[in-house]
């Protein structure tokens, strides 16, 4: 969802803006052998010329909105991670988008998004306002949010999403505190 009064558009600390419009929209930087002209031309914002001529896209698709690295030599950024190549990552308010390195733009606009911060306790989505986890109640700063860039996983006891283990650190704890009652309860030790 859009605010009323907004368009959704990507910032530059300078100023500069870039309106997103319903649909695809093309970033890179102009090509005049080809004939290339990208929706948003970052020659403005992008002055070492690191970004890519086709460097990514964005999708905004009613109150979706994703952004695709089309393989640029120089990558995509979210919010400081690197993108893989051609994988949608969804955008939310205030995420900053760097292209090549020095390119740096935010969005905003949106009224919401699909969140792209996950919570470092239980991996749920987050938003950068929140200061608590509405799911486990883990307190929350920018500094230790994680954006997903990896598939998730899901744990094999409970089938929450995990960082690529067998289990979330939930299950993961429960677990060891169970087999160590087990231990305590057969009067055997643990090796180490």
């Amino acid at each position: 969802m859009y605010m009323a009064a907004e368009t959704p558009r990507l910032v530059s600390d300078a100023g500069i803006e870039f309106a997103l419009k319903e649909g695809l929209v093309t970033i890179g930087r102009p090509d005049r052998q080809s004939g290339w002209e990208p929706t948003i031309d970052l020659s403005s914002v992008d002055h070492n010329r690191r970004s890519s001529r086709r460097h990514a896209e964005i999708h905004v698709a009613g109150n979706t909105v994703t952004l695709r690295d089309l393989g640029a030599a120089n990558k995509t950024f979210l919010n400081g991670q690197p993108l893989e190549p051609n994988k949608d990552y969804p955008l939310a308010e205030g995420d900053t988008i760097t292209f090549g390195g020095e390119a740096k733009l935010r969005i905003e606009g949106l009224a919401s998004g699909a969140p792209g911060l996950r919570c470092p306790k239980c991996d749920e989505a987050v938003t950068p306002d929140m200061a608590i986890c509405a799911s486990c109640g883990a307190n929350l700063t920018s500094s230790t949010m994680t954006i997903e860039l990896a598939p998730k996983h899901p744990c094999f006891r409970c089938g929450r999403p995990t960082r690529g283990e067998e289990l979330c650190g939930e299950c993961g704890a429960a677990v060891a505190e169970a087999d160590q009652e087990l231990l305590t309860l057969s009067g055997l030790k643990r090796k180490r």
